[in-house]
């Protein structure tokens, strides 16, 4: 090491230098690295809090682009970060990425690109629906059997669209229009059905654009409260037993909803129930038409439950179904099955099967009678492989549950298990069922 003044060979020991006497400065690099450190620390303290702003709501924004890795967007609308020029009363506005075309330019002016890209995704409907349920997912339009959301790039990618469309923003709303009805500055019809409609920026808000409705602009806080109602995460499912509080009160809930809409009061017998902090599933039947079996979808209120959707049990395409009435109903809370795809209750007629556990004596333990006269039929449902039969039985005036399970490839020959509880039922027709899910519909709810 050289002295810096007089150039004299210095020691790593030397304090100063022996020739002139000029004292080392030994902590010159110490300092100039600390320095360094700490301004890498500030750009990775500031880059992070950064990065962490502009991505803290990850899904979709408005124009249908990917902003993370979920199914479903966090937050319908991307994060809205204040405007200095107006002391952040506004948000400030997402720039479309197509320009408007200089007078000379011969491309499709945007307008055009709107309308044909309207046409592109109905097309895509037309093409794609018949085959899979194209649903609402949290406003947007969303293709259930990909579990991809349909996007202008999904047009480009599937030929709806040409590649000049690969930069234009628009999202694809699948929305109701009578969901915009309490917002002064949007007028729609009171439409319930959910419709398809092109979203872009505008400087006061979100333009609209639909084959079925005028041509509209909707401030961006007020279509985020839109998005709000059709959000499904409505808290955790879980499936209601008889043995739970509620069970007693949804049933007598349905019960009530059928006479109001005209039907008999009868008894019903339930086949599923499940719930969630918003909605009630529940699967039906009266119990002198036990072949008959009807859905309900209940919503809580203060006061109780309320029906607000029914008789969807045989609908070709059950998710659009549901979702077109319910929007943000979570499909979780469907059973295993699907009555109109796998095997309808061909036969409301097992009384050769009763006859048969009868005959057989397998109901009942009194010996004092042969006849099992005190064994009663409470439940009986099936179709041409499964029958369900639950006998009330009495015993020393004591009532006692029998339940079997009939199994047949032939409807003229059944074999006949003796069933200590649904539980047990459903294992034993997951082993015996030809289909995958098997028949759980025919079993009584406990």
């Amino acid at each position: 090491m050289l002295c810096e003044k007089c150039k004299t060979a210095m020691e790593n020991s030397d304090i100063a230098c022996k020739n002139c006497g000029t004292k080392r400065k030994r902590f010159k690099k110490l300092k100039l690295t600390l320095m360094i450190l700490a301004m890498s620390i500030t750009l990775i303290v500031v880059g992070g809090v950064l990065l962490d702003n502009s991505g803290i709501f990850p899904g979709l924004d408005i124009f249908g682009n990917i902003r993370g890795f979920f199914t479903a967007p966090d937050s319908p609308m991307p994060q809205q970060t204040a405007d200095p020029t107006n002391n952040g009363q506004n948000a400030t506005q997402p720039t479309p990425a197509t320009p408007t075309p200089e007078p000379d330019d011969d491309r499709p002016s945007f307008d055009e690109m709107l309308a044909a890209a309207l046409l592109a995704v109905e097309g895509f409907v037309r093409d794609n629906g018949q085959f899979a349920p194209l649903i609402s997912n949290m406003g947007y339009l969303f293709d259930y059997q990909t579990q991809e959301f349909v996007t202008i790039q999904t047009l480009v990618q599937t030929g709806h669209l040409s590649e000049e469309f690969s930069e234009f923003e628009a999202g694809i709303l699948f929305l109701r229009p009578i969901d915009f009805e309490p917002f002064d500055e949007i007028s729609l019809s009171n439409s319930s059905n959910l419709t398809i409609f092109l979203a872009y920026d505008r400087p006061t808000g979100i333009g609209l654009i639909s084959s079925s409705e005028d041509r509209a602009e909707i401030f961006r806080e007020n279509l985020n409260a839109i998005f709000v109602d059709y959000n499904h995460r409505l808290g955790d499912v879980r499936q209601i037993r008889a043995d739970d509080s509620e069970f007693e009160l949804i049933v007598a809930a349905i019960q009530e909803f059928k006479i109001l809409d005209g039907d008999a009061d009868v008894d019903i017998d339930v086949r599923f129930m499940s719930a969630n902090d918003k909605f009630v599933f529940a699967a039906v039947s009266e119990r002198e038409n036990s072949h008959i079996i009807n859905n309900y979808i209940l919503a809580r209120q203060e006061s109780g439950y309320t029906v607000e959707a029914k008789d969807f049990e045989n609908a070709r395409n059950l998710l659009a179904e549901i979702n077109n009435n319910v929007p943000n109903f979570d499909f979780d809370l469907l059973p295993d099955y699907d009555i109109a795809r796998i095997s309808l209750i061909e036969s409301d007629n097992f009384e050769f099967v009763i006859q048969q556990i009868i005959n057989d004596e397998l109901v009942g333990n009194d010996s004092d009678n042969d006849q099992n006269s005190n064994a009663n039929v409470v439940f009986v449902s099936g179709n041409n492989n499964f029958v369900y039969i639950v006998f009330e039985v009495e015993q020393n005036y004591d009532i006692n549950i029998q339940r079997f399970l009939g199994h047949s490839t032939q409807q003229s020959n059944w074999n006949i298990f003796h069933i200590n509880n649904h539980s047990e039922a459903r294992d034993m027709m997951l082993n015996l069922s030809p289909t995958s899910p098997p028949p759980f519909y025919i079993l009584l709810w406990e």
